[in-house]
């Protein structure tokens, strides 16, 4: 008996050690799939115009914080770029990423979005080079998305999400829509992920296309488990 009883003691430190209970995580680390069967979680995220629901995807930045991504579109759509600058810095992408959707959020998850380091081309003159960049809200690249083309566009490390090929299609308007990665190349192009399942495609970076917000939030955020239109949701406490 007493064996059974220290066996369940550990157990409940254990479990309030990993944040968990029986009614579900407590942190928002906790809802990181840790197998390749587990379903990817949803969280709901407050917006300026109402809530958006965001895939729970991985640790980003050397475990600095969650990686969060949008999982219908925005609702406008962007071009790459207007200006011939070919790499992600400076683009009209980012702009739209740093600037305008960031300012569609709610104050108070802005102030709890975390600068993390994104790696991006710099440069396609001469020898092709990397490098870091903080940023808040910005474009997942190709190669994150698990599209592998050539190393020019080896930027960051793949997202397991991605892993199912359907995934790559986002969805505007209730449609299956493409959307613009981040990753440019030397012809004033860029990649697109295509509706096609598993597939980017390059495209004039003056052309319109959607766009799939991501940013990054604390692991030790708190969390609650709820219920919306028959699907398990979770939102934020803090």
């Amino acid at each position: 008996m007493r064996k059974i009883k220290s066996i369940a003691i550990l157990i409940a430190i254990l479990c309030l050690a990993s944040g968990c209970a029986a009614n579900g995580p407590k942190k928002l680390s906790n809802l990181i799939p840790r197998s390749k069967k587990e379903a990817f979680k949803r969280v709901m995220i407050p917006e300026v115009d109402g809530e958006a629901s965001y895939l729970v995807l991985d640790w980003y930045d050397k475990k600095k914080g969650v990686l969060l991504l949008r999982e219908r579109l925005a609702d406008e759509l962007t071009m790459y770029n207007d200006n011939k600058n070919e790499v992600y810095i400076g683009s009209t992408l980012e702009q739209f990423m740093e600037n305008y959707y960031q300012e569609k959020l709610s104050p108070e998850i802005q102030s709890k979005v975390l600068d993390v380091n994104i790696e991006v081309c710099k440069s396609f003159s001469g020898p092709i080079s990397k490098e870091f960049i903080l940023g808040k809200v910005f474009a997942l690249s190709a190669f994150e998305c698990g599209y592998y083309t050539s190393e020019y566009w080896y930027e960051g490390t793949p997202i397991r999400y991605f892993s199912k090929s359907e995934y790559f299609a986002g969805i505007r308007n209730d449609e299956l829509s493409s959307w613009w990665t981040r990753s440019a190349d030397s012809r004033l192009g860029a990649y697109v992920s295509d509706v096609l399942p598993g597939f980017c495609f390059y495209s004039e970076q003056y052309r319109e296309f959607g766009a799939r917000p991501a940013f990054c939030l604390s692991g030790s955020l708190k969390i609650i488990e709820d219920e919306l239109d028959g699907q398990v949701v979770y939102r934020l406490v803090d």
